[in-house]
């Protein structure tokens, strides 16, 4: 791979080992390696960061940006900020997909107009580009071979005005549209009346990839950034988190659909 001969060469020219860069960009041990080897999974801010501590010349930083760009082109989006570009690439590879959301319907289920209210609240330059973008992300649902995905909403989610009454009556039967078409996609919610549990107000995203390189990982996101976990401990809680809202606090399917109906009637 063209970009992994490159980034092997600077590294090797600049004296670093791998090591020495999964700890500088924070990534799980062996990920260098797997980028160098494969070309793949760099996102455009972290190849600017590598080719700073590289010391890159000018034309090598402008063959890496392009090479970067160019492997991740199935999966990066131009307008999606660069804190997010790194689970785009995760997500479109992943096997499995589990998703708890306190307050806010997932991107994977998003309808166009609840999109375009959500992202409008923030900016509403390029409005119509970025909504079609977000809504590309859900094409792996539909793919040959496409990844288990377990969604956990709070019931806050869906009471939330998103765009308005109409918007969120056409959201929600389209969360039941897709629970019931597609026999990959299960969601559950999390009453009000469940009370205090561990996931309240938070929301977070675990992802697996069937690849022995890589590993499952846990997504965190802020307004202005988004991280990634890595370290066995902390996706062991996260996944524990998550299987116990699953399992013991969630509505069972036909609850949680009869919850989604109610809704709407």
């Amino acid at each position: 791979m063209a970009l992994g001969a490159l980034l092997r060469d600077l590294r090797l020219r600049a004296g670093k080992d791998l090591a020495e860069i999964d700890k500088l960009m924070d990534w799980y041990d062996g990920k260098t390696s797997r980028i160098e080897v494969n070309g793949r999974g760099l996102a455009p801010a972290e190849a600017e960061k590598l080719a700073r501590f590289y010391g890159a010349t000018g034309s090598e930083q402008e063959r890496l940006r392009s090479l970067t760009l160019a492997s991740g082109k199935r999966a990066i989006l131009p307008h999606v900020p660069d804190f997010a570009q790194s689970y785009l690439m995760f997500e479109r590879q992943a096997s499995e997909i589990a998703v708890f959301d306190d307050v806010l319907i997932h991107g994977l289920l998003q309808t166009d107009a609840y999109a375009r209210a959500l992202l409008s609240s923030s900016s509403p330059a390029n409005l119509d580009r970025r909504v079609r973008e977000r809504l590309s992300r859900q094409t792996i649902l539909t793919k040959a071979n496409p990844p288990a995905v377990r969604i956990l909403l709070g019931e806050s989610a869906i009471h939330q005005q998103v765009g308005g009454l109409g918007v969120m009556r056409e959201q929600v039967q389209h969360l039941l549209a897709m629970a019931e078409r597609l026999p990959t996609v299960s969601i559950r919610v999390v009453p009000f009346a469940s009370g205090a549990h561990e996931g309240l107000g938070v929301g977070f995203g675990i992802v697996r990839v069937d690849d022995p390189a890589e590993m499952t990982r846990v997504y965190l996101e802020s307004i202005t950034g988004a991280m990634f976990l890595h370290e066995p401990n902390k996706i062991d809680t996260y996944q524990r988190v998550f299987e116990d809202l699953w399992e013991k606090v969630a509505a069972d399917d036909r609850e949680s659909g009869n919850i989604l109906r109610r809704h709407i009637t």
